[in-house]
């Protein structure tokens, strides 16, 4: 599992395919899932095959974006909100593609989260 930072990454140098220029856009809500070999050859040349969940959102309202302690609860909540919606496709796809040692791990990340959102609601 890797939580990215923000940024775009070039990773030309590093590719199979360096003349595509390829970058990978990162952002603090994407999660790696999964990479791997692509074993049916689906471009015609082998290449790795990076799965990973993207979760947009809009974090520019005043409570989320200003910084001051009256908005700690804004952000912890958007927090706990954002992990639990992550964990829960994370918990998904690993059950789907039988890893269930990160299936474990993310389902104990998700019952942290709703414990965690769950205290928000009830301040």
């Amino acid at each position: 599992m890797t939580l990215t930072s923000m940024g775009a990454v070039d990773i030309h140098e590093t590719s199979r395919h360096p003349g595509e220029k390829e970058v990978i856009l990162r952002g603090p809500y994407t999660l790696i899932l999964d990479i791997y070999e692509d074993e049916k050859d689906l471009v015609g040349v082998p290449c790795s095959v990076m799965e990973a969940l993207v979760i947009t959102s809009n974090r520019d309202h005043i409570p989320t974006s200003q910084p001051g302690p009256e908005d700690d609860l804004a952000r912890d909540m958007y927090a706990a909100i954002v992990t639990v919606t992550r964990s829960e496709y994370a918990v998904q796809y690993c059950q789907s593609k039988g890893l269930h040692k990160d299936a474990s791990d993310f389902q104990e990340i998700l019952n942290n989260a709703r414990f965690q959102l769950d205290k928000c609601w009830n301040l």
